[in-house]
């Protein structure tokens, strides 16, 4: 997923956003999970 936000930020403006996004259930959720998929017949 990708986050788009317009205008200018410094680095110190931005931090937060990160953090955010770090504490998550959904971030984290799909930052520790591996996702394969399997198609076969049965």
């Amino acid at each position: 997923m990708v986050i788009t936000a317009s205008g200018t930020l410094s680095d110190a403006e931005r931090q937060p956003f990160l953090g955010v996004a770090s504490r998550c259930p959904v971030h984290k959720l799909m930052a520790q999970v591996r996702l394969e998929i399997v198609t076969a017949w049965k």
